[in-house]
């Protein structure tokens, strides 16, 4: 009976074993689904925190710019006071009421303030056109965030593929040589091979373990700024999917200089330099506006004892001395814009450079793709013919070694030789302005 019980606990508990697995399983599978380019970058587009800043700062210069709108409109101030005076204040009537004065220690006053600029020698317009542009220049400033951002996660999704690639045919070396390793430290134990030929092949595997190592490390790193971009926690597990030659690197690349995010957002601000010049002139010429103003005064103890008071007029104002300080103003803002329009300039100039270095990375590039597959063929020839021969005892294996270490260098540098196409293709989209995404 004893014993029965022992097998019944064995039992129930070998069942909830499995109930767990079950249970576990689809949050596992779940936790670790692999992302396409698609979904990255569509969680960067709407989980990542440096461009949900950057989307506020552009909707804070437009309602900052259509606030600006209202300087060309009548501006009106509702104003009111109500008082307690030691001495009681006298109001008195309009001649021919017949109606007695009225004496309070308490008044009460409102009224509305009216203010229209009729002339101001364009001030306001160009207030609001200056408030236009830097709108426009917080517009291009995300428009540049976001395709560095959706940049940096293409390349990141790449490098991740490419590191992937080199990782398991690092993997496969070192599952070789460890088999190597324990036959021939057999073979040494029976006399078969000398103690230098256990010596190499140890040392070999120690040096391929190393380069794993590293680049499991630079794995990591990537996955680490890929999770960073796309809104993912660092604990959260992630895998990508796909493969190096979903990026279409053969498709041209056109463009105008004028479209890079330096540039364009230079000429912001030289038109914004130029608007503050018409700004600041404008102070040291005529100003005219509409003024009106309605008060109703009061005291209290008397539904009679009010008072109402009308004007309207125009106001014309035009400075006659101020020690200089418009005049100085005009001539520093006149500097500011010689600066924006000497920036401008060297923005054109530093983006021709760029453009004209990304166009040779990627003629580079290609060359090097070539170059590491042909490499890559003939060193894995080169290696299945010293494996072949040093099995049949026609050659050392310290040769065997030396080839098939040269095998998975040559596989590691054409992948390497890949990326690096697809990240010259990447930056040169990005002098033009241009994000990377979509890859065909």
């Amino acid at each position: 009976m004893k014993q029965m019980n022992g097998y019944l606990r064995i039992l129930l508990r070998g069942l909830t074993l499995v109930v767990l697995v079950l249970l576990i399983m689809p949050m596992t599978i779940s936790a670790a689904e692999s992302l396409s380019l698609d979904e990255c970058v569509a969680l960067t587009l709407t989980k990542n925190h440096g461009l949900q800043g950057f989307r506020l700062d552009f909707a804070a210069k437009q309602l900052q710019a259509k606030g600006a709108q209202g300087l060309a409109g009548p501006k009106v101030d509702f104003v009111g006071n109500y008082q307690w005076q030691e001495d009681p204040t006298a109001m008195i009537p309009a001649h021919g009421t017949n109606i007695p004065a009225v004496y309070d220690d308490r008044q009460k006053q409102w009224g509305l303030n009216l203010k229209q600029n009729l002339y101001d020698a364009g001030k306001t317009k160009s207030l609001i056109q200056y408030n236009e542009e830097a709108a426009n220049w917080q517009q291009v400033e995300l428009k540049n965030q976001t395709t560095t951002v959706v940049n940096t996660v293409v390349k990141a999704f790449y490098r991740i593929l490419q590191l992937n690639n080199t990782i398991t045919a690092e993997e496969d070396s070192v599952k070789a040589l460890s088999s190597l390793t324990d036959d021939i430290r057999m073979k040494y134990a029976v006399g078969r091979v000398a103690g230098v030929d256990v010596l190499q092949v140890e040392s070999q595997l120690a040096t391929e373990q190393e380069k794993l190592a590293r680049y499991q490390s630079d794995y990591d790193c990537q996955l680490a700024l890929l999770k960073s971009y796309i809104g993912y926690e660092q604990s959260q597990p992630l895998t990508v999917k796909g493969t190096m030659s979903d990026y279409d690197v053969t498709a041209p690349v056109n463009g105008d200089i004028k479209d890079n995010p330096e540039v364009e957002k230079n000429r912001i601000r030289q038109a914004q330099n130029k608007e503050l010049i018409t700004s600041a002139k404008a102070e040291n010429n005529l100003q005219l506006s509409l003024n009106g103003t309605y008060r109703m005064t009061a005291v209290g103890r008397s539904d009679a004892s009010s008072d109402e008071m009308w004007t309207l007029g125009l106001q014309v104002s035009l400075p006659v001395f101020d020690g200089g300080v418009i005049n100085n103003n005009i001539r520093q803002t006149k500097m500011q814009f010689d600066r924006a329009k000497e920036s401008y300039a060297q923005s054109v100039a530093d983006a021709q450079a760029t453009l004209a270095t990304a166009q040779a990375n990627v003629s580079a590039a290609r060359v090097r793709v070539v170059a590491a597959h042909l490499a890559w063929d003939r060193a894995q020839e080169a290696y299945r013919i010293m494996e072949l021969s040093y099995k049949t005892g026609k050659t050392s294996l310290t040769d065997a070694l030396v080839a098939q270490s040269a095998a998975t260098n040559a596989e590691a540098v054409y992948d390497q030789a890949v990326f690096d196409e697809i990240s010259a293709v990447v930056d040169l989209k990005t002098v033009y302005g241009q994000t990377a995404y979509p890859v065909r």
